[in-house]
C-alpha cells in the first residue's frame, strides 16, 4: 500500500510543479518582454470586437499615413483598421493579413504596394520584420521573425526564455514592468492611421515624377508569391482585393517598372487599383503640400482617403455592415478631430468642403452673392445640409447643425442659441465680435458658441483657378 501511494505521488507532484510553473509563467509573462518593443498597435487591434471590420488595410508606412480610417467611416458608414508597419514587405503583409483573419471577417482588403518597389531599400532592415511581428501571435509572429537572419532569430522567438533573467540586472523588479505599454483603453483611436501634420506655407511645391514607361519588370519572386498568397486567402474568405500606390518623390524609370508589374499583376488577375500618381493632376495632389515627398500630410491623407471612399460607394453592396455602439463613438469623435485638421491645413476648398459634413456641431453659412457658384461647390454645400432650392443666385444665411437647418435667410439672421447672439448678414457676429468673412464663410462652433473652425472661402474670382498664389508658389 506504501509502494502503491509512492507510486501514485510522483504524477501527482509532476502535475503540481507543471501547474505551479504555469501559474509562475501567466504571472510574469507580461513582465519579461522584450525591452524597448512597442506592444500597443497589436494589442490595439486585437481589443476590437470580433467580425467588426469591413476593410483591413495592409502595407508600409505609405499605408499608415494615406489612409484614414474615420474618413472612410465619415463618407461610406464603413469600419476600417489598417494592420501597417514601417517598411512592411509583401511577405510580412502576408501574416498581417492572417493575423487579422483570427478575429476579423472583412469583405474587402486594401493594400499599399510601395515596397515592391525598388526605393524600399532606403527602409530595408531587419526591424521591418521585427516590428511588424510584435503586433501578431502565434505562428504568424513565429514565422514573421524566421525572415531574419538565423543568428538573430532566435532571440526573438520567445520573449519569456529570452528575458526571463533580466530581474538579475534591475534594482526594483517594478523596472520591468515599464516595458509593457499597452493603452488602458487599449482601442486605437486612430485606427492604425498616423497623424502628420502639414508644413504650410511652402517654398515651393511640385507634383512627384511619374516616369511615362510602359517597361514592365519581372517582380521579386518573393514579392509575387506574396501577392499569390494574399489573393488565395482572399478567395477562399470571400473578400475583394483593393491596390493603391501613394504619390512620393524618388521614382524614375527602374522603379516604376516595378510598379507597372504589380499593376500587370493586379490586370492578369482581375484586382482593382489605383494609382495615385495617375491622379496628381486631376486631384491636386503637389509634394510639400499634401506631402513630404514620402508621407502624406493629413490633408494628403484626406485627398487620398476621399477617393477611395468614392471608390468603395460603388462597392457597397459586398459589403454585410453592422453598426457597433462602441466603435460609432471612436469614429465619430476622430473624424470630427482629424476632419479639423484636414480642414485647416488645406487652402483649396475642393478637398475640405466634403469634411465638415464630420461635425454635428452649429454650422454657420454666410454666401455673399458675387456671382454663380461652381456646380461641384453647390453639391457640396447641399451635401452639408444647404437648402437644395437654393440655386445660389443671390445672398444666403443658414445656420445648420448635423445636416438639419436650424435657421435660413437671404436677408440675414438675428437669434439667440443657448444664451449667445448669433447674428449673420453683412459680417457674422457671436456676442457682439465680429468674424472675418469673405464672399462664402464657414463656421464651425462649439457647444459654448465659441468658434471652432473658420473657413473664408473667395469662390469669385475662383481661388482654385489660380492656386499657385493661394499656395504661395516662389
Amino acid at each position: 500500500m506504501k509502494r502503491f501511494l509512492r507510486i501514485v505521488q510522483i504524477p501527482i507532484k509532476i502535475v503540481c510543479i507543471l501547474a505551479i510553473a504555469f501559474m509562475t509563467f501567466l504571472a510574469t509573462k507580461n513582465i519579461f518582454l522584450t525591452h524597448g518593443v512597442n506592444y500597443d498597435p497589436g494589442e490595439s487591434f486585437r481589443s476590437l470586437p470580433e467580425d467588426s471590420m469591413d476593410i483591413l488595410v495592409l502595407g508600409s508606412s505609405h499605408a499608415q499615413y494615406s489612409f484614414v480610417p474615420s474618413f472612410i467611416y465619415q463618407d461610406t458608414g464603413l469600419y476600417s483598421y489598417i494592420l501597417g508597419s514601417a517598411c512592411q514587405p509583401f511577405e510580412v503583409s502576408v501574416n498581417m493579413l492572417k493575423e487579422g483573419l483570427k478575429t476579423q471577417s472583412p469583405k474587402m482588403v486594401i493594400m499599399e504596394v510601395y515596397t515592391a518597389m525598388p526605393l524600399r531599400i532606403i527602409c530595408e532592415a531587419n526591424s521591418s520584420y521585427v516590428i511588424a511581428a510584435y503586433d501578431m501571435t502565434g505562428k504568424e509572429r513565429h514565422d514573421t521573425f524566421s525572415y531574419l537572419p538565423k543568428a538573430e532569430r532566435d532571440a526573438y522567438y520567445n520573449d519569456y526564455l529570452t528575458n526571463h533573467n533580466n530581474w538579475r540586472d534591475v534594482d526594483d523588479i517594478s523596472d520591468l514592468k515599464q516595458h509593457l505599454a499597452i493603452r488602458d483603453e487599449k482601442i486605437d483611436y486612430n485606427f492604425g492611421y498616423v497623424y502628420l501634420d502639414a508644413d504650410l506655407q511652402p517654398d515651393n511645391f511640385w507634383i512627384a515624377t511619374d516616369p511615362d514607361t510602359d517597361e514592365i519588370a519581372t517582380l521579386d519572386e518573393r514579392d509575387e508569391e506574396a501577392l499569390n498568397e494574399i489573393l488565395k486567402i482572399c478567395k477562399e474568405r470571400n473578400i475583394e482585393l483593393l491596390l493603391y500606390k501613394t504619390p512620393i518623390d524618388g521614382n524614375n524609370d527602374e522603379n516604376q517598372k516595378y510598379l507597372n508589374a504589380v499593376w500587370k499583376w493586379a490586370d492578369d488577375h482581375d484586382i482593382a487599383y489605383i494609382d495615385f500618381f495617375d491622379l496628381q493632376e486631376e486631384l491636386d495632389f503637389n509634394m510639400w503640400i499634401h506631402s513630404n515627398s514620402y508621407h502624406a500630410y493629413i490633408n494628403g491623407a484626406n485627398i487620398i482617403t476621399s477617393y477611395i471612399s468614392d471608390y468603395l460607394k460603388d462597392e457597397l453592396t459586398i459589403f454585410d455592415h453592422h453598426d457597433n455602439s462602441f466603435l460609432e463613438e471612436y469614429y465619430r469623435a476622430n473624424s470630427r478631430d482629424l476632419g479639423r485638421s484636414a480642414i485647416c491645413y488645406e487652402y483649396n476648398p475642393r478637398h475640405y468642403l466634403r469634411r465638415f459634413g464630420a461635425f454635428d456641431d452649429v454650422i454657420l453659412v454666410s454666401f455673399d452673392y458675387e456671382g454663380q457658384a461652381p456646380d461641384w461647390l453647390k453639391e457640396d454645400l447641399y451635401a452639408l445640409g444647404v437648402d437644395s432650392s437654393f440655386n445660389f443666385d443671390h445672398d444666403y444665411f443658414a445656420i445648420i447643425k448635423d445636416g438639419t437647418i436650424l435657421a435660413q435667410s437671404r436677408y440675414g439672421i438675428d437669434v439667440q442659441m443657448s444664451g449667445h447672439r448669433v447674428e449673420l448678414g453683412e459680417v457674422i457676429r457671436i456676442d457682439g465680435t465680429d468674424l472675418d468673412t469673405t464672399s462664402l464663410t464657414l463656421a464651425v462652433l462649439n457647444d459654448d458658441m465659441s468658434v471652432n473652425i473658420l473657413k473664408t472661402i473667395d469662390y469669385y474670382p475662383l481661388p482654385w483657378d489660380a492656386y499657385h498664389d493661394y499656395y504661395y508658389h516662389y
